[in-house]
């Protein structure tokens, strides 16, 4: 029954980081906190109405600009981390002589490189919410809420019609 268990989760999680590694962090939906992930899709302090409406500076736009580069940076080698410890534990996975400890400990390996990923994710929010301070902050908050659920929607509907 526990290896049972182990390989459901071992599978489960790998495609969850294999996905990850493939599509991007930004499309993982449910994972983690919904919309704060959202914050970091993108350059939305480009969008001249971002802009107006957190009435953003030309230095905070330099700013934000330099974060999300050495952050993109950053996240193109921990994903390509993820990847690696997901083939590995695929590779483990398959072999006929399975070593449970060692698919137990590479998961762990692929976890950690998941949970680096998530910090230097969450390390721009901080960046971000550091430039903008509370009340801006709050406000694209608020913007990325709404802006999910219009997508939510559209895709509530899409299906309906199906």
């Amino acid at each position: 029954m526990k290896k049972v268990l182990l390989i459901t989760m071992v599978v489960f999680f790998s495609f969850i980081s294999i996905s990850i590694a493939k599509d991007g962090f930004f499309d993982m939906g449910d994972v983690g906190g919904k919309d704060d992930f959202a914050l970091i899709h993108g350059k939305w302090w480009h969008r001249p109405e971002a802009i107006k409406k957190l009435q953003l500076t030309d230095d905070e736009i330099s700013k934000l600009d330099e974060e999300f580069l050495e952050t993109q940076r950053k996240m193109i080698d921990l994903k390509g981390s993820i990847e690696k410890e997901a083939l590995e534990l695929e590779y483990l996975m398959d072999q006929k002589d399975f070593d449970e400890n060692g698919c137990a400990n590479q998961f762990t390996k692929l976890q950690n490189a998941r949970t680096k990923l998530g910090t230097e994710v969450f390390g721009f929010i901080i960046k971000v919410r550091n430039t903008l301070g509370y009340e801006r902050f709050q406000l694209l908050k608020k913007r990325f809420k709404e802006e999910r659920g219009k997508r939510t929607k559209e895709r509530f509907e899409k299906r309906k019609e199906k």
